[in-house]
């Protein structure tokens, strides 16, 4: 897969999966999860995080945006399904964690968000 070429990083098969069963093009939900403006989002977190002087040092990677503040991610090391993390670098200034746990697979973070959009 292009993608996978370009991270240098073999996805996890949910991820994957889900890339291909939606063509790229997730259908609307709270969080922005374009394929094509993952780099943007990844990009952002790491300026917000530098801003902040925060840092995570797990190796990760982004997966959505949400209102240019929150950020889901998942780490590599983690497997095929891993949990998905929410984190806001901005909130940490007012005692928020950096890390969340949002759930404990990356379908179920994907069944969530389908059912958030649906109502």
């Amino acid at each position: 897969m292009e993608l996978e070429e370009e991270i240098g990083k073999v996805l996890p098969i949910a991820y994957l999966e889900f890339l291909l069963l939606t063509g790229f093009n997730f259908p609307p939900t709270r969080f922005n999860m374009a394929i094509d403006k993952l780099q943007l989002y990844d990009e952002v977190f790491k300026a917000q995080l530098s801003d902040y002087r925060l840092e995570i040092k797990r190796e990760h990677f982004v997966i959505g945006m949400r209102e240019g503040e929150t950020f889901a991610l998942f780490f590599w090391d983690e497997g095929d399904n891993p949990p998905v993390y929410l984190s806001a670098p901005s909130y940490c200034e007012d005692g928020w964690p950096l890390l969340t746990l949002r759930n404990d697979t990356f379908s179920e973070f994907i069944l969530q968000e389908l059912k958030r959009n649906s109502k």
